[in-house]
């Protein structure tokens, strides 16, 4: 091998080693560009093939120009199924309503006009002023606060209101105000005639559900002139309990 030989086979080597630098480089960069951009279109694409099970809920108290409270639960919290729910422990501190009972029943009475409403826990059987109605689920308790329909709420309270966001994963319950005075509108609790279809029938009633319902009318029937009104039993879901809301949710 000649010296002009030697130079040329070096050049050669030099640039391929150039060349194989190069492309690396261009990988490199390709990869530090491609990268983010694939990120950014994975996290814009997750949310919305995401099924709600996996994602918290905002609960919002007041409309967005005057929120009061603002909280997140988790998904198992607010909705069972296609039920959604509602923070009735704190629906209560909203409207300013006494709350009492025991781990059988909970029942909220409107402070001004005495109207009640309460719920059986675990099952879904409300009485409205002392009428039985059914829910569209069943009302639960967990960490110290009490959850029912949403739909029932705003099926069966007057001054009250809650919508869903379902695309946002936001529901946001409202107070009704007077337009004029501003003032809060006082809640009541009326039965609807156009939900009687909704009603509970005595006979399909669960006999033990029967035989409180019953044991309550008898308990609340007037007592004739000499005797005396039957006594409440120990334990009954109107027995008297603690007087208050429970404590604050989760921030």
């Amino acid at each position: 091998m000649n010296k002009r030989q030697y130079y040329r086979i070096k050049e050669e080597r030099r640039k391929k080693r150039s060349l194989l630098g190069k492309r690396i480089l261009a990988v490199l960069m390709l990869y530090a560009v491609l990268m983010p951009l694939s990120m950014a279109l994975f996290w814009m694409w997750l949310p919305r093939h995401t099924t709600p099970e996996t994602q918290n809920y905002t609960y919002q108290i007041g409309p967005d120009d005057n929120v009061l409270s603002r909280k997140v639960y988790p998904w198992d919290t607010v909705r069972s199924g296609s039920v959604y729910y509602l923070d009735m422990t704190g629906l209560a501190e909203l409207c300013e309503m006494t709350t009492t009972g025991d781990s059988v029943s909970m029942k909220y009475t409107v402070r001004s006009s005495g109207e009640a409403i309460e719920f059986v826990l675990g099952q879904s059987l409300a009485y409205i002023n002392g009428i039985p109605e059914r829910m569209e689920g069943i009302c639960y308790l967990r960490n110290g606060r009490v959850y029912v329909p949403m739909e029932f709420i705003n099926r069966c309270f007057s001054g009250l209101s809650a919508t869903l966001d379902s695309e946002r994963n936001k529901i946001t319950v409202i107070r009704e105000s007077d337009e004029e005075t501003g003032e809060y509108l006082e809640i009541t609790f009326p039965f609807q005639q156009s939900q009687t279809s909704d009603a509970i029938l005595f006979g399909s009633l669960d006999p033990e559900l029967q035989e409180e319902i019953i044991r309550r009318e008898e308990i609340n029937k007037p007592a004739e002139p000499g005797t005396e009104p039957p006594a409440a039993e120990p334990g009954a879901p109107s027995g008297t309990g603690t007087t208050g809301g429970a404590g604050d949710g989760n921030e």
